[in-house]
């Protein structure tokens, strides 16, 4: 049990760069016992990766995911919790709205790409 706490506690912990500001990476982090405390190139991509800085996204009433960025948008993809993918949209704003009023209520997780860089995160449609 411990050390599920802790890896749980090292990724939260990892994610948050000195502004607060949380970043997610598609990298992996070796979190052996050997690499614990040490400064590697992975884990500094993880915490100075600006792509995301100034993302933003919610949905409105009109059931529409509103996603919001300082760079243009590459890809979004939209899966149900069984992984299934529902939707797929290829984007080239720094602006997009993605209209979700046909899925069901239910729990969604997002994928972004910008940059070549992927963002994962879950939307609630009731």
């Amino acid at each position: 049990m411990k050390n599920i706490i802790f890896f749980v506690f090292l990724l939260i912990a990892t994610a948050v760069n000195s502004q607060g500001e949380i970043h997610q990476s598609n990298s992996e982090l070796d979190i052996s016992a050997n690499n614990i405390g040490k400064d590697t190139n992975k884990l500094s991509t993880l915490l100075y990766d600006d792509v995301f800085k100034g993302f933003t996204y919610f949905v409105d009433n009109n059931y529409q995911l509103n996603l919001i960025s300082n760079q243009a948008l590459e890809n979004v993809e939209i899966y149900n919790v069984l992984g299934q993918k529902m939707i797929s949209k290829n984007l080239s704003y720094s602006r997009e709205s993605i209209n979700i009023s046909e899925l069901n209520s239910g729990i969604y997780i997002v994928r972004v790409k910008i940059a070549g860089r992927d963002k994962s995160f879950k939307i609630v449609k009731t």
